[in-house]
């Protein structure tokens, strides 16, 4: 019986451009992994500021008072805001700057160190009633760019 798989001494696996070519690409495809391994440890990633509040209810208004400040350095002039009512129709979209000391559309934000900056134990106050802000109103806390939210509250 004949073998017809048999090596021959005259043939090559592989040319040696195609070879070539095999190398160079395996080298740029490690050093490509490589660079964003060594990439990921220089550059820390992004963080999210987390600002949390509790709700104090009267017979006028709803306050809602920081608590905590998680992640961030959040200045008046860097933050955004906006108030949706039960309906869902939006009440407020401004910046914190334009809030402090002011009511605006049944609204305000007090800043009570001066700071310029969101601090414990600042506030938001929203005149409470039927003309007003009610229950399942949402005040939405992010910055300018919109990029980080940092706080959700629901009126309840």
């Amino acid at each position: 019986m004949k073998k017809s798989w048999a090596f021959r001494k005259d043939q090559e696996a592989v040319s040696p451009v195609i070879a070539t070519i095999l190398l160079v690409a395996i080298t740029v495809v490690l050093a490509a992994v490589l660079y964003v391994l060594a990439l990921s440890f220089v550059i820390p990633p992004p963080t999210t500021g987390v600002i949390t509040f509790v709700q104090h209810t009267t017979e006028t208004n709803y306050t809602l008072t920081v608590v905590s400040i998680q992640g961030t350095t959040a200045f008046l002039s860097e933050c955004f805001v906006m108030i949706i009512d039960a309906n869902g129709n939006t009440s407020i979209s401004t910046t914190l700057d334009d809030l402090n000391g002011t009511w605006v559309n049944n609204a305000r934000f007090v800043d009570v160190d001066q700071d310029g900056r969101i601090t414990v134990p600042d506030y938001f106050q929203l005149r409470k009633g039927a003309e007003y802000y009610d229950v399942d109103t949402k005040l939405i806390l992010s910055n300018l760019a919109g990029t980080s939210t940092y706080s959700t509250m629901t009126i309840i």
